[in-house]
């Protein structure tokens, strides 16, 4: 994780993979889901420290590292110490940050390493599995304790996914 000349502290992240664990609704074969920032709450960019809304959607898994791009999200480290989300994704980085030539230089350099090759082609493995977990998902969610309506059209409770040994 690059700190750039300007103090900025940027990473990388896979979070908008999404491990369902079977317990889901299914996909073309080939395909896994992914969370992505439901659009009623409006377009990035988002403030960092904000918790976003989410949607799984599904995409055909990545066969280069430039197509792994599209599933790696860009944080931002916050005031507090923890990283959040602007919107940003690697393949379209920057978009909503401003970087100037310096920490443009720096984070180009750091992207640019042998270390990001291993992860996004870990990644496109990760989406390889994900895929494979996808093709046998039962094709619905089922949500425990789930009480009465927050409000008009939304149930408040968990989605159960299996843990190990059961």
């Amino acid at each position: 994780m690059p700190d750039l000349p300007s103090g900025l502290n940027l990473a990388i992240s896979r979070q908008a993979l999404f491990d369902h664990g079977g317990n889901w609704f299914k996909c073309p074969d080939g395909s896994f889901w992914y969370w992505v920032p439901d659009p009623e709450i409006g377009p990035p960019p988002f403030d960092p420290d904000d918790e976003i809304l989410l949607i799984a959607e599904h995409a055909p898994v990545p066969e280069t590292r430039e197509e792994a791009k599209r599933f790696i999200r860009v944080l931002e480290m916050t005031d507090d110490g923890k990283y959040g989300w602007r919107g940003e994704i690697l393949s379209l980085f920057p978009r909503y940050t401003e970087l100037d030539t310096r920490d443009l230089e720096a984070w180009n350099a750091w992207i640019n390493r042998t270390e990001t090759e291993n992860f996004l082609d870990d990644t496109i493995a990760e989406c390889q599995r994900l895929a494979v977990i996808s093709q046998h998902a039962r094709g619905y969610a089922m949500v425990e304790g789930t009480g009465e309506p927050e409000q008009e059209g939304w149930i408040k409770g968990n989605l159960r996914t299996p843990t190990k040994g059961s």
